[in-house]
């Protein structure tokens, strides 16, 4: 069925035309810039997407076997595609912040750890063991920062205190709980100003679980 008169639209239909277009390029020009610093790798369906959306509310498109109301309606649907791409750039953002915020963390931990060979190497067993158990509770801050559900913690919480909120929300398991309560154990011993030194064998093991477990390698 072909609508007579779509190739020459009436004049609500122009102003109608007009008031869409106006209102949509001012919205496609903004949008466009954030997909392209954001989310390239959409932007051509981005543009396809208006390409679509230009043909149908210009009725450059013959309705044949739809109504008019049904052209409009999937131009409509052109704009929610765009929509959608735009709508993910929050949550691009949001995880590439997350992505830079975790690497800051590591390379910070991970010379906090070399540090720590350092002043074990140099008989300071006591200052060695101290400066890894810093570098593991800014690793376990940083996942329960990046969980994917909100932990209830404190910035200023031990190795114990975020392991046990890590396990409670199911972010590590049973095995590894155990393991950090060890390491959080040395730590302690080494902050304390006991009499006698700490052993440098637990110390070692401190700095090597605390390198393993920032890498990835699990503990």
């Amino acid at each position: 069925m072909y609508i007579e008169g779509w190739e020459t639209p009436t004049t609500e239909q122009k102003e109608s035309q007009r008031e869409i277009l106006e209102a949509y390029q001012e919205w496609y020009s903004g949008s466009r810039v954030l997909v392209t610093e954001y989310i390239e790798s959409e932007l051509d369906n981005f543009d396809e997407a208006r390409a679509e959306f230009y043909k149908y509310i210009t009725l450059q498109v013959s309705p044949n076997n739809t109504t008019g109301m049904g052209v409009y309606s999937t131009a409509h649907d052109c704009f929610i595609t765009q929509r959608g791409i735009v709508n993910a750039i929050p949550r691009k953002i949001s995880a590439e912040r997350f992505r830079v915020k975790e690497q800051i963390s590591k390379s910070v931990s991970k010379d906090e750890v070399q540090q720590a060979r350092d002043l074990l190497q140099e008989g300071l067993p006591r200052a060695s063991g101290v400066t890894a158990g810093v570098a593991l509770e800014r690793h376990l801050l940083t996942m329960c920062q990046e969980a994917d559900v909100e932990l209830d913690y404190n910035h200023d919480d031990g190795i114990r205190d975020l392991a046990d909120t890590l396990y409670k929300a199911d972010v590590i398991e049973q095995t590894t709980l155990s393991s950090l309560k060890t390491l959080a154990s040395i730590r302690n011993d080494c902050a304390h100003a006991n009499q006698t030194a700490p052993n440098e064998h637990k110390v070692r093991r401190l700095i090597e679980d605390t390198d393993d477990y920032i890498r990835g390698r699990g503990i």
